[in-house]
């Protein structure tokens, strides 16, 4: 495939992360006469990819022009909020389709319908943007969102017990806020609702300086090269709280959490280890228990969550990594300088760092590492 529809879908798909939940982030592009048409999934109810790039089709050329069309998943064939893609599709005759990955969710409709209304298809699945789907579809055959595990430190510490203390640099900070902004949902648990009584909002941040300095990973590698649609995205997270016992406090900080769901537009969801009697919550098995995962998981995919950033310290990570798979991701961002360390800090987990890796990028005084389990 020609390098510059791969870079185009690409930045289709970074356009679309974080606002199209519980649909997939989508990206189509067609290439007709010697012209690009681009599209991207719109909020939930609005326009798939295609049709985005069909609206801007029409605006230059006729419906029997011949050309190719390239999108990352299998066209929707059932009327939802929106008319199936398929139908639109089939109003174009010369358009030969591209198709990256099949949609669990349809069985095979999709394809089907296309081939019924005489399309031709280039390719059934061969795995483009795949990248940018893996949450949707991981959640759609049973396996729950994707989780990124996020973890700072500074001479091996990432925090402490007791706390709040500054690990990232400022490009630490203005990665892990894009990494709010593009993905579905944040979450943190009981140590660092504690510690740092955090709102868990996409903020706005300077510009990222990252470098890609080993490896590969599309993913990143595309979030970085389209930086100034993350920079300018409104996309606010689900804001996901695992609470452990009640706290001094407590209430003044749930007050902070309505305003934030005024401003943002999101209800936070409480999901708690421990009884909050005169609170609903969604109760999960304590951090240790072999089942907290799998709870956590099925809460989180009944909600329509894809892609799910993790913020919280060791405890939540000892409690969530043995349900992690190949799938998930872990970025680790490494400060230079000095923290001393107290009785009270927190190390980074040695399992964590076991995981296998992808690419590193340098900026400033901060390395990252992205990893895969």
């Amino acid at each position: 495939m020609d390098a510059g529809i791969v870079a185009e879908l690409s930045r289709q798909s970074v356009i679309a992360l974080g606002r199209t939940w519980p649909n997939p982030s989508v990206a189509c592009v067609i290439q007709s006469k010697g012209q690009i048409f681009s599209g991207a999934t719109e909020i939930p109810g609005s326009r798939h990819a295609e049709i985005v790039a069909l609206d801007l089709f029409d605006q230059s050329l006729p419906r029997d022009a011949d050309g190719d069309l390239y999108v990352t998943l299998e066209p929707c064939s059932k009327f939802g909020r929106t008319p199936p893609c398929t139908k639109r599709l089939a109003n174009y005759p010369n358009l030969r389709l591209h198709i990256g990955n099949l949609d669990p969710s349809l069985s095979g409709e999709g394809l089907a319908r296309l081939r019924e209304s005489g399309l031709q298809i280039v390719d059934d699945s061969n795995g483009m943007g795949r990248e940018f789907l893996e949450g949707f579809i991981g959640r759609t055959l049973g396996q729950g969102p994707r989780f990124h595990l996020k973890v700072a430190s500074c001479d091996g510490i990432m925090g402490s017990k007791e706390k709040r203390i500054m690990v990232s640099s400022e490009d630490g900070i203005a990665f892990g806020q894009m990494l709010r902004a593009k993905l579905d949902a944040v979450l943190v648990g009981p140590r660092t609702i504690f510690v740092d009584r955090p709102g868990l909002e996409a903020r706005p941040r300077s510009p990222l300086r990252m470098k890609r300095t080993s490896g590969q990973d599309p993913f990143v590698d595309a979030i970085i090269a389209n930086d100034e649609l993350a920079a300018t995205n409104s996309n606010q997270p689900l804001r996901v709280f695992v609470l452990g016992r009640p706290f001094p406090g407590a209430e003044t900080w749930f007050e902070k959490q309505k305003a934030l769901a005024e401003t943002t537009g999101r209800e936070p969801l409480f999901l708690s280890v421990e009884p909050w009697p005169g609170r609903w919550t969604h109760a999960l098995p304590p951090l240790s228990h072999p089942s907290f995962m799998i709870e956590l998981r099925d809460v989180l995919a009944d909600r329509g969550l894809g892609e799910v950033l993790v913020e919280g310290g060791a405890g939540l990570f000892h409690a969530i990594m043995p349900g992690l798979g190949s799938r998930d991701r872990l970025y680790h961002l490494e400060r230079s300088g000095t923290l001393e360390a107290g009785p009270d800090s927190v190390r980074v987990p040695s399992a964590l760092l076991q995981a296998r890796p992808m690419a590193s990028y340098h900026a400033g005084e901060e390395k990252l590492g992205v990893y895969h389990f």
